[in-house]
């Protein structure tokens, strides 16, 4: 005696029909058989049931990276699986989002991360605290003529727009690191905006033998306009309290938008050999290194959500992540 077990194309229609489907939802890679799921209704006197198509969002060729140890497993923030991109910094309700937007279509698109991480953007930017860096090696000193004798502290939001993020001790020194990208842009006589703070005359620019900017001089002009500077610039103060951070900046494992027929054999010229970018930086106090540690301990790599911002030719870092301060 044997059991005869009814197959998925065989079964569906039957299940459809006797359970008062009237629409059925399936993906695109169903369509070849459709013919056949109405042939077999229609052959067996069973009611008809309209069929609609759509198309799938797909994450094609990845077992090859976690097989070949070329990431460090399926929730690899470089990896396009949702624990990865989860643990890049990724919003589930980004996600849902992002899926609803897709609608059932029947349409085969290549899709871009560019709107995924837009909507993220969206969600984080305005509810995320601020906090500011400046790259160990690429940091120039600006010391301020009239700046105060004295270092005195205030208390200012970690967010303009959301009181929700807390507030934070800033330090005003004479002295202070700006980055360099920021310091090479800046011409003498120029008139800058220090972010929290107000606006700088640079009288003068310092450099090395190579024309690398070392060092600014300049003053404290409060009494300027915001609206006519052309940089606005983040600072640290030049204080023994500045604590070292390690920024990781992660690449895509495939510089390719398309995968190419003969990916498998293309793949080794195509994979950056670089897994990730290290960069250190200082930091204010505001987050201490034990937050930092029991975050990365907590959430694995989640320590990620710290983005490195360009804005101009400001670097800024934004604590978009659960930290608590």
């Amino acid at each position: 005696m044997y059991k005869v077990y009814p197959a998925y194309d065989f079964a569906c229609p039957f299940v459809d029909a006797i359970e008062g489907i009237t629409h059925a939802l399936r993906s695109s890679e169903y369509h070849d058989r459709n013919a056949q799921y109405q042939r077999i209704l229609e052959d067996m006197g069973l009611r008809k049931v309209q069929l609609y198509e759509f198309s799938r969002l797909n994450m094609v060729k990845l077992l090859w990276f976690v097989q070949n140890r070329k990431v460090d497993g399926w929730d690899d923030p470089r990896f396009p699986t949702v624990q990865g991109i989860v643990r890049r910094g990724l919003k589930i309700e980004a996600l849902v989002q992002f899926i609803l937007e897709q609608r059932a279509s029947k349409n085969l698109n290549l899709m871009e991360w560019d709107k995924l991480w837009t909507i993220n953007k969206k969600l984080i930017d305005p509810v995320c605290a601020r906090h500011t860096a400046v790259l160990e090696q690429k940091r120039v000193l600006l010391t301020l003529i009239n700046g105060p004798e004295k270092p005195f502290v205030r208390i200012i939001p970690r967010h303009k727009k959301f009181e929700g993020a807390g507030s934070k001790a800033t330090t005003y020194t004479r002295r202070m690191w700006l980055d360099y990208a920021d310091a090479s842009a800046i011409s003498v006589g120029e008139e800058i905006m220090l972010m929290d703070w107000g606006n700088v005359v640079i009288n003068e620019i310092g450099k090395d033998n190579d024309g690398t900017v070392t060092q600014l001089t300049g003053l404290l002009h409060l009494e300027g306009s915001v609206k006519t500077t052309k940089w606005k610039l983040t600072w640290l103060p030049e204080t023994d309290e500045l604590v070292k951070l390690l920024l990781v900046d992660f690449d895509y494992l495939n510089t390719k938008k398309k995968v190419h027929p003969l990916f498998l054999s293309l793949l080794r010229s195509r994979v950056q050999k670089g897994k990730f970018i290290e960069t250190s930086v200082y930091q204010v106090p505001d987050l201490n290194s034990k937050q930092l540690h029991k975050h990365y301990l907590d959430s694995k790599l989640q320590v990620l959500d710290i983005k490195l911002k360009t804005t101009s030719r400001t670097n800024q870092v934004a604590m978009k992540s659960k930290l608590t301060t």
